[in-house]
């Protein structure tokens, strides 16, 4: 029996906790336990928690990563999900992680938007391109929420407030012994706020500058012995958020994100290709070529 236990750090989210914790306790497979950690709500979030049947630990405000790690902390189970208070879980979710379990450390599956006003739904794309699984979680930027782990003693950084679920996750994965499966099933739902009150803002978590140096971050993490996978799915990022502030006008920013990138190789990335922004740096110079390929953009109205 895979005994899930199931996380969720709260803060002043009473008008989404029961909701919740409910997907996760009338799952089709019962969780081990259910563990709230309210992180020093001003509002109702730990009684409307307690209400829908949760374990509830009060604790002063320190973050999420840290309500996090406390309830890392106190769960009992075998394994470990982290749920969003403003989440829900489908509701075959740990079936589907269950069946996919044995033999691995970690399932990742997918997950689905949905719209705060119109419950409308829309899918994640997620493409596995490669055998390493780090190397597909960066690609893709994996939702954690849609991950379950086995019981690990790894924390969440409690210093960082930006990316902090990718990082835990990609931390999670970097040891070449770990194994991990991914499964098709959908197994979280995100919901997607359109109110000044959301909880995290989607213009934070893709700001170019930012995000980009998180991934030079995660490179120079693994040193020189990162392999060819994890360098191109990092390179990817990479790049990416330096096109992005090309763009944007942004040149000097993407200076130091260009400098992180492994140019001797990346003409073997599947998704280098005659056209894109790494093949006019590497073919015109740092400084021409994103000035050329931003003009031919402009000119065929794609930019």
């Amino acid at each position: 029996m895979t005994a899930i236990s199931i996380i969720i750090p709260a803060f002043n989210c009473e008008r989404w906790i029961g909701q919740s914790v409910s997907s996760a306790l009338t799952q089709s497979l019962p969780p081990h336990e259910v563990i709230v950690v309210d992180d020093g709500s001003s509002d109702q979030s730990a009684a409307r928690a307690r209400e829908a049947g949760a374990h509830v630990i009060a604790r002063a405000h320190a973050g999420v990563s840290a309500a996090r790690n406390a309830g890392v902390g106190a769960a009992t189970g075998d394994w470990l999900m982290f749920l969003d208070a403003d989440d829900l879980l489908a509701p075959h979710a740990l079936q589907a992680i269950a069946r996919a379990a044995d033999g691995v450390d970690a399932v990742l599956a997918r997950h689905v938007d949905f719209d705060d006003r119109t419950g409308i739904e829309s899918p994640c794309v997620y493409r596995l391109a490669y055998r390493d699984a780090y190397a597909n979680a960066c690609r893709n930027i994996w939702f954690q929420g849609a991950v379950a782990v086995r019981r690990t003693p790894l924390q969440w950084n409690e210093n960082r407030t930006l990316w902090e679920g990718l990082e835990y996750l990609l931390e999670y994965l970097a040891p070449p012994e770990t194994r991990a499966a991914f499964i098709e099933d959908v197994v979280t739902k995100v919901r997607q706020h359109r109110s000044a009150d959301r909880l995290s803002s989607r213009f934070d978590h893709f700001e170019p500058a930012m995000t980009g140096a998180f991934f030079v971050e995660r490179k120079n993490r693994l040193g020189p012995d990162i392999g060819f996978e994890r360098a191109s799915a990092l390179d990817y990022r990479i790049a990416s958020n330096a096109n992005s502030l090309w763009r944007a006008g942004r040149a000097s920013e993407a200076a130091p994100l260009l400098d992180a990138i492994s140019w001797a190789q990346v003409q073997r990335y599947d998704w280098y290709r005659a056209g894109s922004f790494a093949w006019a740096v590497k073919r015109l110079g740092r400084r021409l070529g994103p000035r050329l390929l931003l003009a031919a953009n402009r000119a065929l109205g794609r930019a």
